[in-house]
């Protein structure tokens, strides 16, 4: 039997996909610019502009396996997505506390996120929850013989 995939979890696949193709680029100007940098003798920004490089790498290698995750519904790309909205709740938080304001956009998508990965639907497409919801058992009254 084939899922059909809610439209919101391809929205956030495709965004997925897309931070791990822009981490991807990143990584690579990064390491390209450690190259210039080599060329003025900057040692230390070099091997800084290359760790970074090999950290936005990794970080897009990641995207783009939760992306795959999330398209195809995969119940860990569900937990990883559940993860990252608490741990993006729990950094909106703190940067807010801290004064910045502009983190409240942030803290508000993120919001939207975790709930809208709880929902049955969303949840029974990648196999973590049942599609329709579980109706309480109603007792049956006892029977009275017929005299």
């Amino acid at each position: 039997m084939q899922r059909v995939r809610p439209s919101g979890i391809a929205i956030l696949a495709i965004l997925e996909i897309c931070l791990g193709l822009f981490s991807l680029a990143g990584g690579a100007l990064a390491v390209a610019g450690a190259g210039l940098s080599g060329f003025t003798g900057l040692v230390f920004l070099t091997g800084l502009l290359v760790a970074l490089g090999f950290l936005l790498a990794i970080v897009g290698i990641l995207f783009l396996a939760v992306g795959w995750g999330t398209w195809s519904g995969q119940g860990w790309a569900w937990t990883i997505g559940v993860a990252l909205s608490i741990l993006g709740i729990i950094t909106g938080l703190i940067s807010l506390a801290a004064g910045t304001t502009g983190s409240i956009v942030g803290l508000i998508l993120q919001v939207i996120i975790l709930y809208y990965l709880t929902r049955p639907h969303v949840k029974a497409f990648f196999g973590k929850g049942t599609t329709a919801p579980v109706q309480p058992v109603q007792p049956v009254p006892p029977t009275t013989p017929q005299t």
